[in-house]
């Protein structure tokens, strides 16, 4: 994404979060409580709205008092409903969720659809005064070993109570809050992602404080246990205890202990499969499992063509692929765009409007949209035709990435890529994320976006693999030859790219081999890592220095939800409620079916991870859960001794050493990539981004032996040791 569309995103949404109560320079907003906020003059107001003592609302749950939706995920948010796949369904009442400066509640009316929590979801409760590193007697933090899981006298333990078995998960304190403080919540976060549909446990026992002293039990929490809560919920507690008592956990050391259901996979996926099935159905092609092409071609218009003398570039063509729209109306409002044309930002919704079941259907006011795409067709196409590829494009840009520098090793290698604006994430969405980072009851407009994104680039591959498509039009041929290969169809992205091309790659019935670069699943884990979305310093300390002309370095894209959303826990309890909608647009909701378990209707895929170490923008922890989640193969060695934070780098993983075990055939593959010229460390053991030295978040895809190897992989399926046995570096000569 270039830096002019980056400062708009950041100046809109800092707008956007000072529209409303203004924060002043200096102001305490670690001090902000219940209905108070601090007014542009730095003086304490009193918002227009009545405060709950939430703590004891029928709607809160009174295990944990921080806050009404603590502990967080939990079934006690959810109502038996048997016609879900898991027979729970999310019921959270708006008068539990956080509430914006303005005091207006999160909306949950979509949350409420879900039929458990997110398979990633993050897991939230308060322990006041805790230390973990007293409490699991040991000087490392727990990501560094992850093995501790299973150690017999864990004191936090996350049972799967269908299979009785123990999940693998790590835990840490949130580092936005005061150390030791009320609001430091303990966040314990999955190291595979939890199995869809599966109900869980979890424990917390023996608590310890700095100083080793035992942290007691709240006394709700003891009455519950001990089965003399309100009557309502004695059977939960029995159940619960009984499934401690199998795991060989008595309750009598017991902090805090609950259970929550994980979405199944119908809920996580459904829409999305829904409209790619009636759309590919409306081509004539109901059977996108075999892989094989039928039915007719989706309709296009060429809108130019233009050839390059010189460089990695024969020609690049734009046009309109129709497709199904699934979408209501558009509210638009303009926005600069980049270019300088107007840009037109929705806040669209899926239509439900004629359906039986809820789910999404064609607008009848306007079935078809024309989605605008690019197509660079490499040097050597005229005499060695193109492999097709669709690509995705990093945050909040757009198409016109794969026109520069991040696909040219590829154009390099023969391939074509082809690329659209992800829709729900692009650059002329950036007026709703605006209002998302203000309001997150708008979030489950990006959702529904984003899916229609993906049933835009799955019909771009289609044109571009169809023999009746693309290869057609006199712009994509030359001499009488088509200048694409026949019957072939890729997936390269990176970035957001590589986050949301999890969720694409998923669905898609036209290509069987795909790169994720710099990737990884589950926003709620990345926000906090990304030097993207963290400042250094809180907003307030910044404010004096604050440049409207040039407000890259002084602003970043969290201020306009920390001033929405003053509360540290209220932060946290915000990135756990997006990812249950986000499951549906992105990796994480789509992880367990990405390679060998295929959704339904869909062929299996096979996936390389390209990595980079000490990655500042996308955190390597959340993209190790997305390898041990699909099945990738770890490559070793993984990165130069000493620099890996975990005590076992390859915990989780099956691991490929090239030097002993050759090359690797018909696996996917996650494969780290060291900068040796950026002067980088270890990343932070916490959630906070790494800022030591240069980013190398680009350099991957710009390195000559990478993208070998990324080319070899996706014409055969097999991944070469391009590292001489060791290590992969890249440094400034090879990019």
């Amino acid at each position: 994404m270039n830096t002019r569309s980056r400062r708009l995103l950041i100046v809109a949404a800092v707008v956007v979060g000072l529209a409303a109560p203004s924060v002043a320079a200096g102001a305490d907003l670690s001090s902000l409580r219940g209905g108070q906020t601090i007014g542009i003059d730095g003086v304490a107001t009193v918002e227009a709205r009545v405060d709950v003592q939430l703590s004891s609302a029928p709607f809160c749950d009174e295990l944990d008092p921080a806050a009404c939706l603590l502990p967080f995920p939990n079934d006690h948010f959810t109502v038996a409903d048997a016609s879900t796949d898991t027979g729970r369904r999310v019921d959270l009442s708006p008068l539990a969720t956080p509430r914006n400066v303005a005091g207006k509640p999160v909306d949950p009316t979509e949350w409420n659809r879900n039929d458990g929590f997110s398979p990633g979801s993050m897991v939230l409760a308060q322990v006041p005064g805790l230390d973990l590193h007293a409490t699991w007697d040991s000087p490392l933090d727990h990501v560094q070993d992850l093995s501790w899981f299973a150690r017999p006298d864990a004191p936090i333990v996350l049972i799967d109570a269908d299979s009785g078995e123990r999940h693998p998960f790590w835990s840490e304190l949130d580092t936005h809050a005061e150390d030791g403080s009320v609001d430091q919540l303990l966040i314990l976060r999955p190291s595979v992602n939890l199995l869809e549909g599966h109900r869980y446990v979890v424990a917390l026992r023996n608590m310890r404080r700095a100083d080793g002293s035992v942290i007691p039990a709240g006394p709700s929490f003891r009455s519950a246990i001990r089965g003399e809560g309100e009557v309502a919920r004695r059977p939960e507690m029995k159940r619960i205890r009984r499934d401690l008592s199998a795991a060989g956990i008595g309750s009598r050391d017991l902090f805090l202990a609950w259970d929550f259901t994980v979405a199944s996979e119908r809920n996580l996926s459904e829409r999305a499969i829904h409209i790619r099935d009636d759309a590919f159905s409306a081509l004539g092609d109901v059977d996108l499992g075999d892989g094989a092409v039928a039915g007719r071609s989706p309709g296009w218009s060429i809108s130019s063509v233009t050839d390059f003398a010189d460089g990695d570039t024969m020609r690049r063509v734009e046009g309109t692929i129709e497709v199904p729209n699934y979408l209501t109306p558009q509210v638009v409002a303009e926005v600069p765009d980049p270019v300088g044309e107007p840009a037109t930002p929705p806040q669209s919704r899926f239509n439900t409007v004629g359906s039986s079941d809820g789910l999404p259907v064609v607008n009848p006011a306007q079935p078809t949209v024309d989605v605008d795409f690019v197509c660079n067709l490499p040097r050597d196409a005229a005499s060695a035709p193109a492999h097709p590829l669709l690509y995705g494009h990093g945050l909040l840009g757009g198409r016109g990435e794969a026109n520069g520098s991040s696909t040219a090793t590829l154009r390099q290698r023969g391939f074509a890529p082809c690329a659209m604006d992800w829709w729900g994430m692009s650059f002329s969405d950036i007026s709703n994320v605006g209002l998302i980072l203000a309001d997150i009851s708008a979030f489950p407009s990006l959702a529904d976006r984003a899916q229609q994104g993906f049933l835009n680039f799955l019909y771009l591959g289609r044109a571009l693999r169809h023999p009746d498509g693309l290869r057609t039009d006199p712009a994509f041929r030359t001499g009488g030859q088509s200048l694409l290969a026949d019957d072939e169809l890729f997936y390269d992205g990176n970035s957001q790219g590589g986050i949301m091309g999890g969720a694409l790659v998923a669905l898609a019935p036209d290509l069987t081999r795909a790169k994720l670069g710099v990737p990884a699943n589950n926003y709620s884990t990345l926000l906090n890592r990304s030097s993207d979305w963290e400042a250094e310093a809180p907003l307030v300390e910044r404010l004096p220095e604050f440049d409207p002309e040039d407000p890259v370095d002084t602003v970043a894209y969290a201020d306009a939800n920390y001033l929405a959303y003053r509360s540290s826990v209220d932060q946290q309890l915000v990135f756990a409620l997006l990812q249950m909608l986000w499951d549906r647009a992105e990796g994480n909701g789509y992880a367990q079916h990405l390679t060998s378990d295929p959704l339904a209707n869909t062929p299996p895929h096979q996936v390389m991870l390209q990595l980079a170490f000490s990655d500042h923008q996308v955190a390597n922890v959340a993209a190790e859960v997305q390898g041990r989640t699909i099945g990738a193969h770890l490559k070793s060695p993984v990165v130069p001794d000493g620099l890996h934070w975990s005590t076992d780098p390859g915990f989780g993983f099956e691991q490929w050493n090239p030097a002993i075990d050759g090359s690797l055939r018909d696996e996917s593959v996650l494969v780290y990539w060291f900068s040796t010229d950026r002067d980088l460390e270890t990343p932070p053991n916490r959630n906070e981004p790494p800022r030591a030295g240069g980013d190398p978040h680009s350099d991957p895809r710009k390195d000559q032996r990478a993208s070998d190897q990324v080319s070899h992989f996706l014409l055969t399926g097999e991944t070469i040791d391009v590292c001489d046995g060791g290590p992969c570096l890249t440094e400034e000569a090879s990019r």
